[in-house]
């Protein structure tokens, strides 16, 4: 069959592999991860869509910002942005991050949901190579977390957002 495949949600390089193997096998396979897990500007990946669209290019890309960021330190660049300042961190056990996880899905509401937080455990990060990549091919790579902060000011709507989730 000639039919195209979308794969969507993929989060880790085994599947990143396995999708350029059928690629390379001529599948007319694609794929595509949430960008709520990754540390990525919506006009960073609208710039790269907009670049590959008008590029005889293909192929599976990786996007994200051009470092790994662990939890705490992307929720400090958040804090530092919003103007918060420094919070008392402490350290929870893992259960208790999955119970709350549920609780947050069962209510239908909270700072982050199952998949989320599987992708979180999991350690949801692009290829070393991604960023580069993006850069050679397209002439454009995602900027980092602290350049997109702090190019755009947050504003009140950001903080009082921030504080129903306890940032």
């Amino acid at each position: 069959m000639d039919v195209p495949i979308l794969i969507v949600h993929v989060s880790g390089a085994e599947a990143i592999e396995q999708i350029r193997w059928a690629q390379g096998k001529g599948l007319k396979i694609y794929a595509e991860t949430c960008t709520q897990y990754l540390t990525l500007a919506a006009e960073d990946l609208a710039e790269l869509v907009v670049r590959a669209c008008v590029s005889d290019v293909a192929g599976v890309y990786e996007v994200g910002g051009p470092q790994a960021l662990s939890l705490r330190d992307y929720l400090r660049a958040w804090r530092r942005w919003l103007g918060f300042g420094t919070a008392i961190e402490l350290r929870v056990p893992i259960v208790l991050v999955d119970l709350a996880v549920v609780l947050g899905d069962w209510i239908g509401r909270g700072p982050m949901g199952a998949a989320t937080w599987r992708m979180l455990k999991r350690g949801n990060v692009t290829a070393t190579d991604a960023h580069a990549r993006l850069q050679a091919d397209f002439g454009y790579a995602p900027r980092a977390l602290a350049e997109v902060l702090a190019h755009t000011p947050s504003q009140v709507q950001d903080r009082w957002q921030a504080q129903l989730y306890l940032l």
